[in-house]
């Protein structure tokens, strides 16, 4: 497994000269070793099998700094503190009454509220909350999104087809392109829904 790839791209990004001297130390690698098994066995026995899981998001201060003024890195824990002052009036909830945040899922814990009424009144001050946001596209409870009439192979249908009931959050939001949502203040992720 030849997996140096991500690394570099996680801390330096996908545009950088480090990515690009990987993959070509990479492909150099590749070559040497398929001359060795052309050589060894062979080609007529052999079958190689190339494959990537995934790509990585763009760093949002350097687009912003090429012109795309929307990009934007997010702090993790300034939102979820905003998210917490509007359910609890307060800036700090601690980590087992606050709300938490994984990939665009954000769940506000159950134990807070004696019913699904009182639930659903706080997942939308959550939702209308991030609408107002700079960053924010799109922001559903997780009852609009499962009846909301996307289409497949749209990036809210693919949002849609995600939801799975007890482990999608309460509330499920889409960044703009080049925004990232992060608990650091460097490098990049693959939480992004965009190419």
């Amino acid at each position: 497994v030849l997996s140096c790839v991500g690394k570099n791209g996680h801390i330096m990004g996908p545009h950088s000269y480090e990515v690009f001297a990987t993959l070509y130390h990479l492909d150099k690698q590749l070559d040497e070793f398929m001359g060795w098994i052309q050589k060894t066995v062979g080609l007529d026995n052999t079958l190689f099998v190339l494959t990537a899981d995934h790509g990585i998001s763009t760093i949002p201060e350097l687009v912003h700094g090429q012109g795309l003024k929307r990009a934007h890195r997010i702090n993790e824990k300034e939102i979820l503190n905003d998210l917490n002052s509007i359910l609890y009036h307060h800036q700090h909830a601690d980590q087992e009454s606050g709300c938490s945040l994984k990939g665009p899922n954000i769940h506000i814990p159950h134990s807070a509220y004696t019913n699904d009424t009182q639930l659903t009144m706080q997942s939308r001050k959550i939702k209308n909350f991030l609408i107002q946001q700079p960053y924010i596209k799109n922001a559903w409870t997780f009852d609009e999104l499962s009846n909301a009439p996307y289409p497949p192979s749209t990036i809210e249908g693919f949002f849609k087809e995600q939801l799975f009931p007890g482990r999608s959050g309460n509330v499920i939001l889409q960044v703009y392109p080049n925004c990232l949502i992060t608990d650091t203040n460097f490098g990049a992720s693959h939480d992004t829904p965009y190419n």
